[in-house]
């Protein structure tokens, strides 16, 4: 997973204006694709969690999503 250094401005941005410590990214039924994305600010992650770090921003990800749907994601 990578993120750019756009993505990471704008979860920064979205960290600051939250008070929250993390986002995290998961994903779940739903839509025509019949997947849809699901970022949330977070404190603290759940059991399994990813991390990821990149210029300060923490992206926790859900393993099972990861591994269902978000291997080689590149967020922009």
């Amino acid at each position: 997973m990578t993120l750019s250094d756009a993505a990471v401005a704008r979860m920064r941005m979205i960290l600051e204006q939250s008070g929250k410590s993390a986002l995290r990214l998961s994903v779940r039924a739903a839509g025509c694709s019949g997947l849809e994305y699901v970022l949330e600010e977070v404190d603290a992650g759940q059991d399994g969690d990813l991390c990821y770090e990149q210029d300060g921003v923490r992206l926790l990800v859900d393993a099972e999503s990861y591994a269902k749907a978000l291997t080689g994601l590149h967020i922009d």
